[in-house]
C-alpha cells in the first residue's frame, strides 16, 4: 500500500502526541486550579499518563526502526509491544492517584467555582485528543504500527473520561446536590430538603422529589419535607420523605394568605395527613409547626392562649411533634421562654422545635431562651436564607453557622463540625452568587483555641 500521508510517520505522530499531552495537561490543570474540582484534577492526572505513554511509545518506535543486528536478526519491530504493557501499568498508577484524590471529597465536599471556564478548558483539551486519535488510527493502519494504535485507543479513553467528568460537573452545578452532601458531612441530623408545593407557585421547588431521593442515599440523617396540605404530603411520602412538617398558623389572616384555610381547617388537614401516613408510611413522623406564634405582620399580636390552644388541638389530632415558629421575627426572649414553658406544660414530650427568624436581630437570643425552657431541636438556615412570601418583611431563619457557634462556645455539644459547615457555606455562596447571605461567625472566623470539630 502506498502511503497517502508520508509526512505523518509514527515518530512524527508520537511527537505530536507528546506536544498535545503537554497542552492538555496545562489546560486541564488550569481548569482544576480555577474550579477546585477533583474530577478535573483526575482528568489532568490521566493526561499525565498520556504524556508518559507517548514518550515511551516514541522510544519504542525509535527502537523498532533500527535495522537487524547480530542479537536481533529479524529486526526490532517487537519493541512496540512493550509500549502497550507500559501504558497499562501507568493507567493503574493513575487510577490509584485519582482514588486518593477523590476519597476525602466524598466525605468532605467542596465548592466548584468558575464552572463555565473549567468546562470550556476541559472540552477544548478533549477536542485536541479526539482529533489526534482520529489521525493516529489512520496512520496506525497505514504503517501497521501497534504503538500508534495503542496510543490512539488511549487517547479515545481519555476523551470518554473527560466526557464523564464534564457531565458530572454539569450535573453538580445544575442540581446543587453538593450543597446537601456538604451539610450531611458537617453532621446535621435533620435536613428539610424541600417543600412540596405547586410548581406554579414556587417553581424552585419543582424538583423536591428528586432532592429527597438523593438525600435518602445518606444514612444517619433524617430527610424532612415541608408539606402545606394533603396533596403535598402524599407526594412527599411517595418520594420517601422520612419526616413531614406542616405549618399551621395561629394567625387567621396569615393562614388564609399562606394556605387559604383557617387554622381550624388546617387542624383537620393535619388529621387527614396523619391518616394517610398511617396507611402508606406508618414510620414517618409528622410535625406540626405553629406559625406566627409570636406575632403576625398581617394580624398584629397573636394571643398566647390561642397559640397554646391550637397546639393542644394538634396534639389531640395525633401530631407527633408540635413546634413554635416566630415566622415574622416579632418574638423576644421573655416571650419565647414563657410560651415554650406553657407548651411543655400543655403537651409535654410532644413539644418540638423552635423555629426562629432573625428579622429584628433576636433570633439567637430567642433560641437560647427556648433552650433554657427545655427545647433541644432548632430550625435554622445556612447563611440565614429564607423567609415567608406571605409574611411581608420577614427574613430567613437564624443563621445555622452562628447558632452552632453559640451553643458550642457555651459547651453545649451539637454534633456539628463548624469548619465543615463553613465549607458548605462556600458552596451556597458559589451557587447563589447574586444572593446576600448572612452570618457573623463566617465573617469573624472561629476564635483561636476553640475546636468545634463536631
Amino acid at each position: 500500500m502506498t502511503s497517502k500521508l508520508p509526512a505523518w510517520s509514527p515518530r512524527t505522530l508520537l511527537w505530536a502526541s507528546v506536544v498535545v499531552a503537554i497542552i492538555t495537561i496545562t489546560l486541564k490543570t488550569w481548569a482544576w486550579w480555577i474550579t477546585d474540582s477533583v474530577g478535573l484534577l483526575s482528568d489532568a492526572m490521566e493526561s499525565l499518563v498520556n504524556l508518559a505513554s507517548a514518550i515511551f511509545g516514541l522510544l519504542m518506535v525509535t527502537v523498532a526502526a533500527q535495522p537487524p543486528d547480530e542479537d536481533h536478526p529479524y529486526g526490532h519491530h517487537k519493541a512496540e509491544y512493550f509500549s502497550s504493557g507500559f501504558e497499562g501499568i501507568l493507567i493503574i498508577v493513575a487510577a490509584m492517584g485519582i482514588i486518593w484524590a477523590a476519597s476525602h471529597r466524598i466525605f468532605d465536599p467542596q465548592p466548584i467555582e468558575q464552572v463555565g471556564w473549567g468546562l470550556a478548558l476541559s472540552v477544548g483539551s478533549s477536542a485536541l485528543n479526539g482529533l489526534l486519535a482520529w489521525v493516529m488510527f489512520g496512520a496506525a493502519k497505514e504503517h501497521r504500527s501497534i504503538a500508534l494504535e495503542a496510543d490512539a485507543k488511549h487517547l479515545v479513553t481519555d476523551v470518554w473520561t473527560s466526557v464523564g467528568v464534564v457531565i458530572g460537573i454539569a450535573l453538580v452545578s445544575v442540581t446543587g446536590w453538593l450543597w446537601l452532601d456538604a451539610l450531611v458531612a458537617a453532621g446535621l441530623q435533620e435536613l428539610e430538603v424541600g417543600s412540596f408545593v405547586p410548581a406554579q407557585l414556587l417553581p424552585q421547588m419543582a424538583d423536591a422529589a428528586d432532592v429527597v431521593r438523593h438525600a435518602l442515599q445518606h444514612s444517619g440523617v433524617t430527610v424532612m419535607a415541608l408539606v402545606p396540605n394533603l396533596r403535598g404530603a402524599e407526594a412527599a411520602l411517595r418520594a420517601g420523605a422520612q419526616k413531614l412538617t406542616m405549618p399551621v398558623s395561629a394567625s387567621a389572616a396569615h393562614s388564609m394568605a399562606n394556605v387559604r384555610k383557617t387554622p381550624q381547617a388546617m387542624v383537620e388537614e393535619v388529621r387527614a395527613v396523619l391518616a394517610l401516613r398511617d396507611a402508606i408510611a406508618p414510620g414517618v413522623r409528622v410535625e406540626a409547626g405553629v406559625s406566627t406564634a409570636f406575632g403576625c405582620t398581617l394580624q398584629g399580636q397573636v394571643p398566647e392562649d390561642d397559640v397554646v390552644r391550637l397546639a393542644e388541638q394538634l396534639a389531640e389530632a395525633g401530631a407527633d411533634e408540635i413546634g413554635l415558629s416566630d415566622t415574622t421575627g416579632m418574638g423576644n426572649p421573655a416571650q419565647t421562654r414563657r410560651l415554650f414553658t406553657r407548651l411543655f406544660s400543655a403537651i409535654g414530650e410532644r413539644t418540638g422545635a423552635a423555629h426562629m427568624h432573625n428579622t429584628r436581630g433576636l433570633g439567637l437570643a430567642n433560641c437560647l431562651a427556648a433552650y433554657e425552657a427545655g427545647v433541644r431541636t432548632f430550625d435554622s438556615s445556612l447563611g440565614g436564607l429564607g423567609g415567608c412570601p406571605y409574611a411581608p418583611g420577614a427574613s430567613g431563619n437564624v443563621v445555622t453557622e452562628d447558632l452552632v457557634f453559640m451553643f458550642e462556645a457555651m459547651g453545649i455539644k451539637t454534633g456539628i463540625n463548624l469548619e465543615k459547615l463553613l465549607a458548605a457555606r462556600k458552596i451556597l455562596s458559589a451557587a447563589l452568587p447574586h444572593e446576600q447571605i448572612y452570618g457573623m461567625t463566617p465573617d469573624a472566623g472561629i476564635p483561636k483555641g476553640l475546636n468545634f470539630s463536631g
